[in-house]
């Protein structure tokens, strides 16, 4: 793995003519639960175009685009 980087790393030089530094993280990653929500600007789009409103989004979390798509869905025909 560490060679590939090297090999990267070189080549993104000669690419760019930045120096580059390979370093560890000291700290384990850790993998959380994403902030954003799939496809967050599709399904905007999907609830400004239903509910037919423009829509303060930036304050929004995943559960309340979840509760907002429920409603917005239940109120529309399937076709």
């Amino acid at each position: 793995m560490y060679h590939f980087l090297e090999e990267v790393s070189e080549i993104y030089q000669k690419i760019t003519n930045i120096p580059v530094k390979i370093r560890r993280i000291k700290e384990r990653w850790k993998w959380d639960e994403p902030d954003r929500v799939p496809y967050q600007r599709t399904v905007q789009e999907v609830l400004v175009k239903l509910k037919g409103e423009n829509i303060n989004l930036q304050i929004w979390n995943k559960d309340k685009y979840i509760e907002e798509l429920k409603k917005a869905v239940d109120t529309k025909d399937a076709i």
